[in-house]
């Protein structure tokens, strides 16, 4: 019988990372500052320029602390995997001492699987009734009336469309014939 051989993948993911605990420190850092640099400016009763001058150091400072703060940390994730590989039975010839050769078989007891095909009889659902199909169409709009098959007829919008599948009636209401489509067809 063969037995199944396990493999054992492995691979790496790096991303950046910034720390979320250091927000806290980087605010308490800017109170402070903020509380030193009024009681300097107070205290030692300096003028606009000076202030100005005074600010900008303690900005950049700040500056310089947020960024070793927020610095950005690489981090390696390691995934791994295991593949489960089965083989097949293999025949195996064994010896025996006794000088004769025989054929040692191994069968592996599989369930056989046979798919069976039954055709289901499900009842055709018409669905709604055929649609109706006329030879002259009619606008009563423009009162004319053309050919199904006439380029004009499929500009009639359809509340002023009328169907009927001889000229007669069309002719009765007083409709002018289609130029186009049925005046040519007559002279031809």
């Amino acid at each position: 019988m063969a037995e199944g051989v396990k493999k054992v993948e492995s691979y790496t993911k790096e991303r950046r990372v910034r720390e979320e605990g250091n927000k806290l420190i980087a605010v308490i850092v800017g109170v402070l500052l903020l509380i030193i640099s009024i009681i300097i400016i107070f205290g030692l009763n300096l003028n606009t320029g000076q202030i100005i001058v005074f600010i900008l150091i303690i900005l950049g400072f700040y500056v310089i602390v947020i960024s070793f703060l927020f610095e950005r940390k690489l981090i390696k994730e390691i995934y791994n995997s295991i593949t489960n590989t089965v083989d097949r039975p293999v025949v195996m010839i064994k010896e025996i001492n006794k000088g004769k050769r025989i054929n040692v078989i191994h069968e592996v007891p599989k369930p056989i699987i046979h798919r069976v095909i039954t055709p289901v009889d499900r009842p055709v659902i018409i669905k709604g009734k055929p649609v109706p199909r006329y030879e002259y169409s009619g606008s009563t709009e423009t009162k004319t009336f053309h050919k199904n098959t006439c380029r004009f007829s499929r500009l009639i919008k359809r509340k002023y469309k009328i169907y009927s599948n001889n000229s007669g009636f069309f002719i009765k209401k007083r409709f002018r014939p289609c130029k186009v489509c049925i005046i040519k067809s007559k002279k031809v």
